[in-house]
This record gives structure tokens, C-alpha cells and sequence, in this order.
């Protein structure tokens, strides 16, 4: 009896704590339409080629600045400024600018696509990102202290910490929409090519918790569905399959990722 009793306690002792994400996790695939959501802290680094993934990503620079290729087009982000752009976009950093000898550290939010595209009353500002256009948020929006506070929340593991977390973010861009940003890069075009797929992806998601074939989008969407389905294609490196739209009808009314 002794025996069992040291073996229960022994299997209680190393039972698995609640997972917490990892600082270093991957939050994207390029073969994903949507990533994961995720906020990291890190040095900034150069890279050796562009790459894309499925969310809406925000930077943000202690001090320096970062030079990006965004499909080619040159941009500058600003140190201690909010910078958000549509990661499905190839880019790529380039160089990096140091003003002082202080270390600089670099926070990325990662936001999933799905979730922006859910999210209420932020539809002029939904057409720039989807366009491809580059923004700097407000001056007020964020600040170190709130991104630190956000990565705690994040990390902690805690589900009403990381509700309130998304619940902000959402509010921070609703306020965005409503004072303005500043354009690093505008959208190429009047209406940008890559804005086709916009409402079709909107239509899935607004259907039941259902596998959805390509048919039912070609009835629910806009005309000429076979030339959207292959602009999503072709922009977003994914096609609609069911497996790719099947969506709760819940989830439209929420903010989370």
C-alpha cells in the first residue's frame, strides 16, 4: 500500500502544468492563410529573404529605426511609434538604424487575420491593410508600458488576461479608425487588386458552423467568384476548400483569435 501511495505521488508531482506560450514560439506558416495569435519581445534582426504569413502585424522599436521591403517598396519604420501592416504582403527587413548605443528591442503583435476581419467598425481602415498599405497608428495608441503589459497578459496563461488583451487591441483600432493614421505606405491603385478577396472571405465567415464549398460563396458573393477565389489564391497562398471555410457562427461577434 506504502508502494502505491509513493507512485500516485510521484505521478501527482510530475503531472503537467498549464502550457503557457513560449517567447520564441513560430506563430505563422506561409502555407496558412491565418496564423496564430502571439507577441513577442526581441532583438531586431535582418532578413536573408521576404516572407508572409496569415495575420495582420503591428511593430514596434525602442529606438532606431528598420527599413522594410514591402513586395519590393521601400519603407522606413520609426522607433516608438505603432506600425501596422497585413503580414499576407511579402516583406522584409533590410537594414536597421542605430541613433544611440542603447540596446534596441523590437515587439511584434501578430494579429490573425480571421480575427481583423471580424472585428466591428473598422472598415475604412480594413480596406487599407487588405490593399496593402503600411500605417502608423496614433502617438497615444501604445507606449512600452502597455506592449509590456500586453506580453505579460499574454504570457500568463490566464483566459480572462488574454480576453481583456484582444478586447483593447480591438478598441485601439476601432479609436484608430475614428482619429486617423499616418500612411508609410499607401495602397497601390484605386482599388487595389489585392482587396478582391475581402468580400467572399467575409461571406464565409458569416455562414453557419458548416464545411462550405465554393458554390455556396459563388451564390453568397459578389459575380465573377472564380476570379476572386483565384486572387485569394494568388495573394494568400490558400484556396476555398471546405475544410478552409468552415467557420462558427459565433465567432463573428468576437475579437478572439
Amino acid at each position: 500500500m506504502a508502494d502505491l501511495i509513493d507512485r500516485q505521488g510521484a505521478q501527482s508531482k510530475g503531472k503537467a502544468q498549464k502550457p503557457v506560450p513560449r517567447p520564441d514560439r513560430r506563430f505563422y506558416a506561409t502555407t496558412k492563410a491565418f496564423g496564430r495569435f502571439g507577441i513577442r519581445w526581441f532583438d531586431p534582426q535582418l532578413m536573408d529573404a521576404e516572407h508572409w504569413h496569415g495575420h495582420i502585424e503591428f511593430n514596434w522599436l525602442t529606438g532606431g529605426s528598420m527599413n522594410y521591403l514591402f513586395d519590393g517598396r521601400p519603407v522606413e519604420i520609426p522607433a516608438r511609434r505603432l506600425v501596422m501592416f497585413w503580414a499576407g504582403i511579402p516583406h522584409r527587413t533590410v537594414s536597421i538604424e542605430q541613433e544611440t548605443e542603447d540596446k534596441i528591442r523590437q515587439c511584434n503583435v501578430y494579429l490573425p487575420l480571421d480575427t481583423f476581419l471580424y472585428m466591428p467598425n473598422i472598415g475604412r481602415l480594413t480596406e487599407t491593410m487588405i490593399g496593402g498599405g503600411v500605417i502608423v497608428l496614433p502617438s497615444d495608441a501604445v507606449d512600452n508600458a502597455l506592449l509590456e503589459r500586453w506580453y505579460q497578459d499574454y504570457r500568463s496563461g490566464d483566459a480572462e488576461r488574454a480576453d481583456i488583451l484582444k478586447s483593447e487591441i480591438a478598441n485601439m483600432l476601432r479609436r484608430t479608425t475614428l482619429v486617423g493614421w499616418e500612411e508609410l505606405l499607401s495602397p497601390p491603385g484605386s482599388k487595389p487588386r489585392s482587396l478582391l478577396p475581402v468580400r467572399p472571405r467575409r461571406c464565409a465567415m458569416s455562414l453557419p458552423w458548416s464545411a462550405i464549398s465554393t458554390r455556396t460563396l459563388r451564390n453568397r458573393s459578389a459575380p465573377r467568384t472564380s476570379r476572386r477565389s483565384w486572387e485569394f489564391t494568388r495573394t494568400m497562398r490558400s484556396t476555398f476548400s471546405p475544410a478552409s471555410c468552415a467557420f462558427p457562427c459565433a465567432a463573428s461577434s468576437s475579437v478572439y483569435g
